[in-house]
Parts: C-alpha cells; sequence; structure tokens
C-alpha cells in the first residue's frame, strides 16, 4: 500500500504546486533535467521526449526526504528513500561561485520494470547568476553511469544576459 502511495506521490509531482500541496506533497527541489548521459552514450532526446525530471520531495506526516526520477509523458518513476545522506556548503570565492554537494543512498523502486534496488546518488549545486545548474550522478548497484545536468526550477534567469 505504501509503494502506491509513493507512486501516486510521485505522479503528482508532475503538476502544479498548489495541486501538490493539495495531495500531501512538498517538493524540496524538481531537476529540470538538459542533458544525460548512460555510461558514456547520450540520451537526452529520449528524457527531453519524456519531459524527464528528478526531485527531492517530502510527504505530509512522514519524517524522510524521497527522491524520484519522473518521465510524465512515458508514465513511469524511479522512486524511493533517501538515506545515509551528507551535504557540503561551499561559500563563493573570487574563483568560484557557491555550490553545495549532497551525497546519499536512494532506496528505488521502477513502475517501468519493477526492479527494486539501492544506489549511490550525489547532487552537485553551483548558484551562478544565471539560475542553479545541477550535476546528478546516479551509480545503482549494476554500476552503470547515469549523469543528469541542468538546472533547478525557479531558477532561471536569463535576463542577465540583456545587460
Amino acid at each position: 500500500m505504501k509503494t502506491i502511495q509513493i507512486t501516486i506521490a510521485c505522479v503528482l509531482l508532475t503538476m502544479i504546486s498548489v495541486s501538490a500541496q493539495d495531495q500531501d506533497i512538498n517538493v524540496l527541489e524538481k531537476f529540470i533535467i538538459l542533458d544525460a548521459t548512460e555510461n558514456g552514450v547520450d540520451i537526452t532526446p529520449q528524457l527531453i521526449e519524456n519531459e524527464a525530471f528528478l526531485s527531492l520531495y517530502e510527504l505530509e506526516g512522514e519524517d524522510a526526504v524521497y527522491f524520484a526520477n519522473v518521465w510524465p509523458v512515458a508514465e513511469t518513476i524511479s522512486h524511493g528513500i533517501v538515506y545515509d545522506a551528507e551535504i557540503e556548503e561551499f561559500k563563493e570565492t573570487d574563483e568560484t561561485f557557491a555550490n553545495d554537494r549532497i551525497s546519499f543512498l536512494w532506496k528505488y523502486s521502477n513502475t517501468y520494470d519493477e526492479v527494486k534496488g539501492t544506489a549511490r546518488v550525489r547532487i552537485h549545486k553551483i548558484y551562478k547568476p544565471q539560475g542553479i545548474y545541477f550535476e546528478v550522478v546516479v551509480v545503482p548497484e549494476d554500476l552503470d553511469l547515469l549523469v543528469y545536468k541542468g538546472y533547478v526550477e525557479g531558477t532561471l534567469n536569463l535576463n542577465v544576459y540583456d545587460q
């Protein structure tokens, strides 16, 4: 039953935030994918076609954070709980932008093939004037290497190019 609730919650992540709030989902961050590779092979067109995105979220009444890889067009999701999270924050310097690194284990379940497992995930966020850039690296137990790049929803500011 809990898996069904989580699956429904992940599907709801694709809706506007008002609807998500009605469903007791708190989206912490939504990562818009602009580039992706699997074991060095470009899979960007497939992800763009399916409007895929990544998300960190919470469910009301639960003291846990969840991570999801959502493909709205294909109606598939990899989702599950985050644990053993470590966060490193780095302040801006003269040479680098401020950035964060979040590493965690992700106990995931796929809706498209019913595979379950655990993956190591690393999220690197860089705070640039144009928005927050991200790179997410996912390494499941089969040691495939998935790399996603893009920006955090709600942070894109292209006005900096008009100056």
